[in-house]
Parts: C-alpha cells; sequence; structure tokens
C-alpha cells in the first residue's frame, strides 16, 4: 500500500462532486424549499444522428437506427420540451464524417448559451467498429491495444475515386471517428460551454471482414448500448434497437426528477446478454441537470426477486460488508436537501413485497471492528458517548493511552483528536460540537477501517506505477514516483500525474483505485470501472488512469496552507467480477463541515 508524504490529490473541480447542496447556492436569505433558476434544468442543445444505409458495400446496412434516433429525437421534443431549433438531425447521407464532426463545433459555437448554461446531448445509433491502435499513439493506452470508433454512413467511400493518378487499390478512403479524436472534440466543447454533455449510443456491431465489434467509449457521461465483446441487440418485431427502446421506456415510467445517469441504468431492464455501460465523471448528476445535488454513493443498489424471492444487496465482504451490519431502506439513491428529502421509507420495510429495486445504506457495521477511545477525561466521555452511542458506532473506551485509536483531550473549549502520527494533523472540533464529535468517531472508523482491512487473497503479478505526464504527445513520462515504500514525493504543484496498473496474471480484473486522507478523513476514488461488462485489465494487460484512454483525469498533489509535510495513501481493491465499492467513499470531511 504505498503512501505519500503529499497532500490528498483530487483536482479541485472535483471537489464533493455529487455533494453540491442546492440550498447552499444562491442569497443567505432565500427560501431553502424553492429552487432557484440555477438549479432548474437547463436548456438543451442535441445532436441526433441516425443511419440505416451505408455507402460502402463493405458495412451492411441496419435496419433500426434511424427509427431509433427518431424516438430519441420525439422523446427530447415532446418530453423535455426541446425546441427543433435546438435540435440538430442527421440521418443517412447527412451524417458524414465531416457533418458529425462539425457538430461538435455547433455545441461549441451556439451563441445563444454561455458556458454551464446548457446541457449537451450527442445521440449515435449505427454501425460502432474497433480497430488496431496506429503505431504513432504511444501515449494513447488502450486494455487490448484497439482503439474505438463511431461508424459515419460514407465510411470506406474513396476520397478522390474520379482521380486518374491514384491507383485505386492504394486510394485513401474516408475513415471512422476514432474514440481519441471524439475526446478531442469533447475537450474542446466542454472548454467553452462546460461539461454537462451526455452521450448516447446505441451502435450495432459492423459485420466486416477485418471482424470489427461494436463499442465506444469517451469521457463525460455516456450511455452505450452494449460491451466492447457484446452485441447490440434488436427487438424482433420491431426491427429496433432493444437498448433505445428500454432507455425510452424506463425514461417514461419514471419520475425524471429523480433519477441520476446511474439509477437510470439500474432500471433499464434489458437481456443479460447485453449490459448497457455508463461511464464518466458526472454518473451521480441527475438527468441533463448537474446544477442540483445528485446521488449519494454510499446508497447500495438492492433487488428482490418476484414471487417471494430473496433479496439481494449488491455488496458484501469485498466492501467490508459482514453478517450483522444494520441498513436503512431508500426509494432512490439522491443525497438529502430541504427541498427533496430522502428519509427511511418505513414502508419499505413493512410492505410485505417490497419493491423490486430500491437503495440501502449502512446505518451500523457488524461489530468486527471496534475503534478505541481513550480521554484523561473519563467523565466527559462518558458524557459525550453514552452506551447507547457507543454501540451504534461501535466504540470502546480503554484506560492507556497507548492502546487506543483515538486520544480526545480537552483544552480551551476545544477538543484535539490525536492519532499519535506527527505527519497527520491533529483535528479541532468545539467542545459543545457533540455531533461534530460523534461524527468524527464515525469517519475515523470508516476510514480506518477500510484503510486497513486485509485482502482474502493476494493477487500476484499486479502492480502500479505513478508517474508524472508530460505536455507533449509521445513524450516519455517520468520515473515510478512509488518505487519505495512509503514513497516521499517532492511536490510540484503543476505537474499532473497518472498511474498505470498492470496485470501480467492470467486473471481478468476490474480495478478500483482509491486515495485516503488522514488528516481531514475523506477517501475519494480516483478511478472505477464504468458501469457494465467490460473487465479494464484483461490478462497480461495494463490500464492508464489520468492519461490514455481510461477516462479518469490526472491527479495534482497540493500541500496545505502553512504544511510543510503531509500524508496519504493509494489503496487498490481488485475484484474478478465487477462490484459496487462506492459505498466506501466517504468524500465530505466532517472536519471541513466544523
Amino acid at each position: 500500500m504505498p503512501t505519500a508524504v503529499a497532500k490528498r490529490l483530487y483536482p479541485k473541480d472535483r471537489l464533493f462532486r455529487s455533494a453540491t447542496y442546492p440550498y447552499l447556492v444562491g442569497p443567505e436569505d432565500r427560501n431553502p424549499l424553492i429552487p432557484s433558476p440555477l438549479e432548474k434544468r437547463p436548456p438543451i442543445l442535441a445532436v441526433v444522428v441516425g443511419i440505416n444505409d451505408y455507402a460502402s458495400q463493405d458495412y451492411e446496412n441496419l435496419n433500426g437506427a434511424v427509427g431509433d434516433a427518431d424516438a430519441f429525437e420525439a422523446f427530447l421534443k415532446f418530453r423535455l420540451q426541446v425546441p427543433e431549433s435546438n435540435i440538430l438531425s442527421l440521418r443517412d447521407e447527412a451524417a458524414s464524417r465531416d457533418a458529425i464532426i462539425s457538430s461538435f463545433g455547433w455545441f461549441r459555437d451556439d451563441p445563444r448559451y454561455r458556458r454551464n448554461e446548457v446541457a449537451m446531448v450527442f445521440y449515435y445509433a449505427g454501425h460502432g467498429a474497433q480497430s488496431q491502435k496506429p503505431d504513432e499513439w504511444d501515449d494513447w493506452v488502450t486494455p487490448t491495444g484497439n482503439i474505438e470508433m463511431l461508424c459515419p454512413s460514407d465510411i470506406g467511400v474513396l476520397i478522390n475515386p474520379n482521380n486518374p493518378q491514384v491507383d485505386q487499390e492504394e486510394a485513401e478512403v474516408v475513415q471512422g471517428i476514432p474514440d481519441r479524436t471524439i475526446s478531442v472534440l469533447l475537450n474542446e466543447v466542454s472548454n467553452v460551454k462546460g461539461n454537462n454533455i451526455i452521450l448516447t449510443h446505441g451502435s450495432r456491431e459492423a459485420t466486416l471482414s477485418k471482424n470489427l465489434r461494436a463499442s465506444f467509449h469517451a469521457s463525460y457521461v455516456l450511455l452505450a448500448a452494449c460491451g466492447r465483446e457484446q452485441f447490440a441487440l434488436e427487438d424482433r418485431k420491431s426491427r429496433r434497437g432493444l437498448f433505445t427502446y428500454t432507455l425510452l421506456k424506463a425514461l417514461d415510467r419514471e419520475d425524471f426528477d429523480t433519477l441520476t445517469y446511474i439509477s437510470l441504468v439500474h432500471k433499464i431492464k434489458i437481456p443479460a446478454r447485453q449490459t448497457p455501460h455508463c461511464e464518466g465523471e458526472g454518473i451521480y448528476w441527475r438527468l441533463f441537470n448537474n446544477r442540483v445535488s445528485g446521488a449519494d454513493g454510499s446508497f447500495i443498489l438492492t433487488k428482490r426477486v418476484k414471487n417471494g424471492g430473496p433479496i439481494t444487496l449488491e455488496a458484501g465482504s469485498a466492501q467490508g460488508i459482514t453478517v450483522g451490519s444494520r441498513f436503512t431502506a431508500h426509494e432512490t439513491n439522491l443525497i438529502e436537501t430541504p427541498i427533496m428529502p430522502n428519509p427511511p421509507s418505513r414502508n419499505l420495510c413493512e410492505n410485505i413485497r417490497p419493491p423490486l429495486q430500491f437503495y440501502s445504506k449502512l446505518k451500523q457495521r457488524a461489530a468486527v471492528r471496534h475503534i478505541f477511545i481513550y480521554s484523561a477525561d473519563h467523565q466527559w466521555l462518558e458524557s459525550v458517548f453514552p452506551p447507547e452511542v457507543r454501540t451504534e458506532l461501535s466504540a470502546t473506551f480503554v484506560d492507556d493511552v497507548k492502546s487506543c485509536d483515538l486520544e480526545l483531550s480537552v483544552e480551551g473549549g476545544i477538543v484535539h483528536f490525536d492519532r499519535h502520527n506527527n505527519l497527520v494533523t491533529p483535528l479541532l472540533v468545539g467542545v459543545d460540537e457533540v455531533d461534530t464529535i460523534r461524527a468524527v468517531v464515525k469517519a475515523s472508523l470508516h476510514f480506518y477501517y477500510h484503510l486497513t482491512r486485509s485482502a482474502p487473497a493476494t493477487f500476484k503479478n499486479v502492480w502500479m506505477e505513478l508517474q508524472e505526464l508530460k505536455s507533449e504527445p509521445n513524450e516519455e513520462f517520468g520515473e515510478n514516483l512509488l518505487e519505495e515504500e512509503p514513497a516521499e514525493i517532492v511536490v510540484d504543484e503543476n505537474a499532473q500525474l497518472g498511474m498505470t496498473i498492470y496485470n501480467e496474471s492470467s486473471l481478468t480484473l476490474y480495478p478500483y483505485l482509491f486515495y485516503f486522507d488522514p488528516t481531514e478523513l475523506t477517501i475519494f476514488n480516483w478511478y472505477m470501472p464504468p458501469f457494465g461488462a467490460d473487465a479494464p485489465l484483461p490478462p497480461n494487460s495494463k490500464l492508464a488512469i489520468g492519461y490514455g484512454d481510461g477516462g479518469a483525469i490526472p491527479w495534482q498533489f497540493v500541500i496545505p496552507d502553512g504544511e510543510s509535510k503531509d500524508l496519504g495513501f493509494f489503496r487498490l481493491f481488485l475484484s474478478t467480477r465487477p462490484a459496487y465499492f462506492e459505498s466506501i467513499l466517504q468524500e465530505m470531511s466532517t472536519v471541513l463541515q466544523w
């Protein structure tokens, strides 16, 4: 578990990305129960692409892509009331390579909206493909060595078919649009209009002699029809794409304003052989709206099988949950606010037949680990932590300061939390802030439990390397900063860092990378796999985080003001199947709240 003598490394624009409370926005004296204009869903710009007919004979025509695009456009117009002037429709021949690339400029250059004033939706239905990565793309690391692309309607068409000076067998043809190109275009849009960008991709397999497969990957928020090694299915009756059909059905059935991107995917009912993907920094945002609070990652998806079947919690020992843990049940996974509370639902608990899907939140961890507390003022400690509170917090008093995890001392009306580590700044809380004092103890238990718990098995031949990224393409990275354990890093606050995870084993792995900051008791994720079936770490592969096509943003260290050193931990969790590790997160600092 490499450590780093430096401040936590989340970028500034990620602070509390899923915890932006709407009642903290606007004048202090406004009514918190009335949404401000900033909290309402923003206007929408949309590019809707549907391609049935391909000009090249190497690409089979499709049946339902245009119908899918028409249905999605109808949803925008009639359900979301998006005016036609805000929709750019590209169908068949009009959906050429140049037209699709230019559509991102249409987003970027719209004069009606400034930065962060509009949501942008790019919908694509057509062929998708994979191709071998060009040799000159050394800095674009992919798990399989392939790149993924969209297939415009003119893909494979000769660029100069009537030029007699060009050998037709060697003539250039129109290429697909690679994922790297899409990423560059999205960055250009984001820099001007903000990152409220949603890509919905329902591509089919491209049946080619080179056996290219359907898939697509991008940053921001991506909803994709299927995984890298799957087929996007069509409905037999309508000959339409099953993903778009079930997506629109879920949107029509659910309360639109309570949905986040991740909860929407939870509600898409589709055969197991096709697994929709959801990925990007904004998967916990509300649909088309990143102005208000989104989902709380600590809510765990819970399912019930019909006809009296079992209730399944999508978490277990891998997430540190064991028999005896207690949970509250909730209808949504949203962060609770005065405008939209999300209390535990008595109806869910008392109903003989609870809903087929709801969310659970850990209330009390099974007593597999206690936090040992010491204070010289035993009477004060008893008053703050009576027996029932100690039971709920799994806290135990000890009489010897050397045996404690946390020492609490009161001086001048301030409670000092000391963890006896000279690299960790002691926490300070007002003596009358009883709820905060208890919250610090609860956060400490959660933090150190997940930091120190051991794995049931070790993954041999898997390791991480942290390196400084370079600004020029194909320029060699710096040395591995985690060569030694613990690692001491001289911090350059302008340096951007990337992590590479190497899997030289025969196992297919799903990695979950977290950063633990003991000063503020926070746990941030740097990387979690996309929601879906694709494994980011196949056997004998490597995953780029913060660069390449890994999807995460670069890391930066920042030393706190007035400090010369700090301590942090990277911890990598590995699984052989997709899992939910969001319940480990502890992004809100109890210390900063006080």
